[in-house]
């Protein structure tokens, strides 16, 4: 029994001397996991010219064909910067394309183009759409309510005058029926029971409101 525990003792401290021995080698990934220094040069911010572009074969040989030439290619002030803001107020850069005999060229163009419309007068009324409410309402001053004219309500219900007020889908037509059939001083289609002058809901202050503005 003590030569077993003994032959076990010398199994385990050898295992344990090589812990790399009965472990098979991970075979390495096909696709390398970049390292945490590569930012793409997409999402690159530069405070004054904006979001740098990254590098293609076409910015590359313009680069190769700037240094074999010597010549620089200049981009517009408006199309740089983060959010192209106009450079109008930048005098250093207004004046390497504007200058006072160009202002005063541009200006005698806009003198040329510019036309006065004189005002003419508002076309007349042909009388053809029926009466003018708003010419009658101007003309009257009494408040809604106040009975001017007589009328003959024998025969005259709320139902009925409720049913006759209903069958116009504004108020102005319903005054312009009303008078066009004889109103204010007759009531033919009664829609003015009260004898006020106005059929209906319909209010002359409305009108009577931009006379006094």
């Amino acid at each position: 029994m003590k030569r077993f525990l003994a032959v076990a003792a010398c199994v385990a401290l050898v295992a344990c001397e090589n812990p790399e021995e009965g472990m098979e080698e991970a075979a390495p990934l096909d696709t390398p996991f970049p390292t945490a220094s590569v930012i793409s040069e997409e999402i690159v911010l530069d405070a004054s010219t904006g979001y740098v572009a990254a590098e293609t074969p076409e910015s590359k040989a313009e680069e190769l064909d700037q240094e074999l030439t010597g010549e620089t290619q200049t981009q517009p002030a408006t199309s740089g910067g983060l959010f192209n803001l106009s450079d109008e107020n930048d005098f250093d850069a207004v004046s390497e394309r504007q200058s006072i005999e160009s202002d005063a060229e541009r200006l005698a163009q806009n003198r040329e183009l510019y036309t006065v419309v004189e005002p003419k007068d508002l076309p007349q009324r042909t009388g053809q759409g029926g009466p003018n409410i708003v010419a009658y309402a101007l003309a009257t001053n009494n408040p809604v309510g106040e009975p001017l004219y007589e009328r003959f309500l024998l025969f005259m219900t709320a139902e009925k005058y409720r049913a006759a007020c209903a069958a116009y889908a504004s108020p102005d037509l319903a005054q312009i029926a009303f008078l066009d059939t004889g109103g204010p001083e007759e009531d033919k289609l009664g829609l003015d029971p009260d004898g006020d002058g106005f059929a209906c809901a319909w209010d002359p202050s409305v009108f009577r409101s931009i006379r006094s503005n």
